[in-house]
C-alpha cells in the first residue's frame, strides 16, 4: 500500500510538472476518503497450475508455467542481482535462509507446484589458509573452434533445457567463458554450465538469428576469439477468429506464421481426433473450403505447426439473397440466456438443463451454501457442454455448485447451488475383540486398509489423533510386539483411493491377556535315555522326558597274570562314570581312542532332582 494521508484526487488539466505532491494527473481505483492509495482486493483465476499440496500456506510464481508452494510461512523475492541470466530465488522461514536456481531445479527434476531443490545461502567457511600461485607462463594460443549444430525449433510455452557443445582449442588448455546473443524473449544462457534455459514467450514467434561465442586465457595471453551464428526458430501460436461466409473459411492472421494447414470432418469428435491436415502450404487467412463441415486451422513456419485451433463448425445459414435491390432486415439482438434447471450430481458429475440461446456455461463451487450463492465470479469458463466432472478440482466431502448460462448478449444469473454429498465418511469399525493377543475388528464395507492406535491408558488412546501401525489389510492384528499388558487399543477405516472418506477411531478396547504360567517342575525321576551312540570321537543319545542331566558310564576289562597258589588267572573289569551336564552329547577324552587304557564300551543314564533312571543298554566301542 502507497501511504499518501494528504491525497487529493486527480487535475488531469495541469501539467505533471506543476502538479502539487497531493495530486495525480491520473488515479485509478483509489479511496479518496481513507487518504491512501491501495489495490482493490479481487480474486481473478491464474493459468498455469491447477491445484497446490494439502496444506499449502505460502506460494511464489517462479514463471509462467511454474510454482514454489510451502507448508510454512515463508518470504520469497528474487535476487537482487541485475541482469540475472540463473533466475536465483531466496527465501526465509524454513530453516536457514535458501536459495535455487534455474540450474539447480533443471538438475534435481523439480515438479511443479512443491518445495523446490535448493542449497543453503551464504559462502561456506574456508578449510585453510590462502595460498598463492604464481603466474603461469604467456603462452600464445591458436583457434578456438565451437562445433555447428544447425537450427533450432522450440514452442511456445514449453520448457527449452539444451546444452552449447563444448569449445575445442588448437593449442593449450585455457580455462574458456562463454557467451550467446540474439535468443528469442524468455531464453536465458548460462555461461558456468553452457545451457540455454527458459520458455518462449508468446510474443516471440518467427525466425532468430542467434550467435555463440567463446573465449580465454593462457597466462596472461586472450585466445583468439571465434563466433558461429546459428538460426532458432519457434512455432507460432493456434490460429483464432475462424468465421466464414458461404464455403469460405477465415481466420485471423498468426505471427510468424508463413503458410497454415487445414483439416476437416463432418463432426466434431471425429475432427479433435484427426491429427492430419487436408489441406496444407496455405499462405492467405482465407480458403474456400467448397463443403460445410466441422473445420480446424494450424499454422506452419521453420520451427514446424502450431497447436489446431478450436474446432469450427460452417453451417449453411447464408441464402442468396432473392431480391439485391431491397434492403436486408435488421437481424434481432440475441436475448441473455436463461438461468440453467435441473442442476444434480450423477457420482462425480454435474449435470444441468440445456438454457435456450446459450453458447457456453460458466460454473463455480464453494465449500459451504451461502459462500457458493454469493460468489459473482467463475471458477470454470467457456463449458460447452451440460456437464462437468467436478473431481478435478475438489475431493472434499461436501461442496456446493452452481452454474450460469453465456451468450453473447451477456450472462444470466446463477442457479441455486447444490451440494455434493456423493461421498461419505466411512462407518466406524464395530465388533472390537482380543483373542489373547489378537486384535480383531468387522470388515467396514469400502474400507481398503485400516490404521490402529493404543495408548497405556483408555483416555490416552482415545485422545490420540495419529496412528501407530498403518496399512493393515486385514480386520485382525497380532499385539503381541508390544509387550506391556492392559494396554487399549482401538482401530479407524481407511480408502486409499480418497483421504477424506476416513472413519472415525473406533472406542478403545483393554486388551487383558495374561502370558500362561509356566510348567511346574516335574516330581518323579525321569526316564531312561534312548538311541545312545558312539561314533569314533563322539558319544549321543536321545532326550529323556523330565531330565535335568546325564551321566555316562565306560568300562574295559583284562587278563591277570596267572596266580602262583591256584595255577591260573583271572579277568578284570574297570568301571569310570562321567557327569555329561544337560547336553545330549560328550566328546571329552574318554570317547576317542587317546584315552588309556582303551575303553569297551559305554551307557548313559538321566537324572533330576526327584532321582535317578536306570542305565541304557551298552554301546561297544566303535574302534
Amino acid at each position: 500500500m502507497l501511504g499518501h494521508n494528504k491525497f487529493l484526487g486527480m487535475i488531469p488539466k495541469v501539467s505533471p510538472r506543476l502538479l502539487p505532491d497531493t495530486a495525480a494527473q491520473i488515479a485509478a481505483d483509489c479511496w479518496i476518503d481513507r487518504g491512501s492509495i491501495r489495490p482493490i482486493p479481487h480474486l481473478r483465476r491464474i493459468e498455469g497450475v491447477e491445484e497446490f499440496p494439502l496444506g499449502t500456506i505460502a506460494i511464489y510464481r517462479y514463471s509462467d508455467f511454474e510454482w514454489f508452494a510451502w507448508a510454512k510461512d515463508v518470504d520469497v523475492a528474487p535476487a537482487p542481482v541485475t541482469g540475472d541470466d540463473i533466475q536465483r530465488v531466496i527465501w526465509t522461514g524454513d530453516g536457514y535462509p535458501r536459495h535455487t536456481t534455474r540450474e539447480i531445479i533443471v538438475a534435481q527434476g523439480f515438479k511443479s507446484p512443491g518445495v523446490p531443490p535448493s542449497r543453503r545461502l551464504g559462502v561456506p567457511a574456508p578449510t585453510g589458509p590462502a595460498e598463492l600461485t604464481p603466474a603461469p607462463l604467456r603462452i600464445p594460443l591458436k583457434v578456438i573452434t565451437i562445433p555447428v549444430i544447425g537450427s533450432r525449433s522450440w514452442r511456445i510455452g514449453q520448457y527449452v533445457n539444451e546444452q552449447l557443445p563444448a569449445a575445442t582449442v588448437s593449442e593449450g588448455s585455457p580455462s574458456l567463458s562463454y557467451t550467446v546473443s540474439g535468443l528469442p524473449p524468455g531464453l536465458f544462457f548460462n555461461p558456468s554450465t553452457r545451457r540455454i534455459t527458459g520458455t518462449p514467450l508468446r510474443t516471440a514467434s518467427g525466425a532468430f538469428d542467434y550467435g555463440a561465442s567463446a573465449s580465454g586465457y593462457q597466462g596472461t595471453s586472450r585466445c583468439i576469439n571465434y563466433v558461429v551464428s546459428e538460426r532458432a526458430a519457434v512455432r507460432p501460436n493456434a490460429p483464432a477468429g475462424l468465421g466464414h461466409e458461404g464455403t469460405i473459411l477465415s481466420w485471423n492472421a498468426v505471427q510468424g506464421a508463413t503458410s497454415y494447414q487445414i483439416k476437416w470432418h463432418t463432426t466434431r469428435s471425429a475432427l479433435q481426433a484427426q491429427d492430419r491436415y487436408d489441406f496444407t502450404g496455405i499462405t492467405a487467412t482465407s480458403f474456400n473450403i467448397r463443403s460445410y463441415r466441422w473445420v480446424a486451422v494450424r499454422a506452419v513456419n521453420g520451427a514446424g505447426p502450431s497447436p489446431w485451433s478450436d474446432s469450427f463448425q460452417m453451417t449453411e445459414d447464408e441464402q442468396p439473397d432473392p431480391d439485391p435491390d431491397e434492403p436486408d432486415e435488421e437481424p434481432d439482438d440475441p436475448e441473455i440466456p436463461p438461468v440453467p434447471t435441473g442442476l444434480r450430481f450423477n457420482q462425480r458429475e454435474l449435470q444441468w438443463n440445456a438454457s435456450q440461446g446459450a453458447t457456453s456455461y460458466d460454473i463455480k463451487y464453494s465449500y459451504s451454501e451461502a459462500s457458493a450463492n454469493a460468489q459473482s465470479y467463475p471458477d470454470f469458463g467457456n463449458r460447452t457442454r451440460t456437464t462437468f466432472d467436478t473431481s478435478i478440482r475438489s475431493a472434499a466431502i461436501s461442496a456446493w455448485w452452481s452454474v450460469r448460462a453465456v451468450n453473447s448478449a451477456g450472462r444470466s444469473a446463477w442457479a441455486p447451488a447444490v451440494e455434493r454429498t456423493y461421498l461419505v465418511k466411512l462407518a466406524t469399525p464395530t465388533g472390537l475383540n482380543f483373542n489373547e493377543q489378537a486384535l480383531r475388528w468387522s470388515s467396514v464395507p469400502g474400507a481398503t486398509h485400516y490404521d490402529i492406535k493404543y495408548s497405556f491408558t483408555q483416555s490416552g488412546a482415545d485422545a490420540q489423533s495419529y496412528a501407530d501401525f498403518s496399512d493393515n489389510t486385514g480386520t485382525s492384528f497380532d499385539t503381541a510386539r508390544i509387550s506391556t499388558s492392559g494396554t487399549w487399543w482401538s482401530v479407524r477405516a481407511k480408502d486409499s483411493s480418497d483421504a477424506s472418506r476416513t472413519s472415525d477411531w473406533a472406542p478403545a478396547i483393554q486388551r487383558t491377556y495374561r502370558e500362561p504360567d509356566p510348567e511346574p517342575e516335574p516330581t518323579t525321576p525321569p526316564l531312561t535315555p534312548t538311541g545312545l551312540s558312539w561314533s569314533r570321537n563322539i558319544v549321543q543319545w536321545a532326550a529323556a522326558a523330565r531330565a535335568t542331566t546325564y551321566e555316562l558310564e565306560f568300562n574295559y576289562s583284562y587278563r591277570t597274570q596267572p596266580s602262583r597258589a591256584t595255577g591260573g588267572s583271572r579277568t578284570i573289569y574297570r568301571y569310570l562314570t562321567v557327569n555329561a551336564g544337560s547336553g545330549l552329547s560328550y566328546s571329552g577324552p574318554l570317547a576317542g581312542r587317546s584315552g588309556r587304557p582303551f575303553w569297551e564300551a559305554v551307557r548313559v543314564r538321566a537324572r533330576n532332582a526327584h532321582g535317578v533312571s536306570s542305565w541304557s543298554s551298552w554301546v561297544n566301542d566303535p574302534y
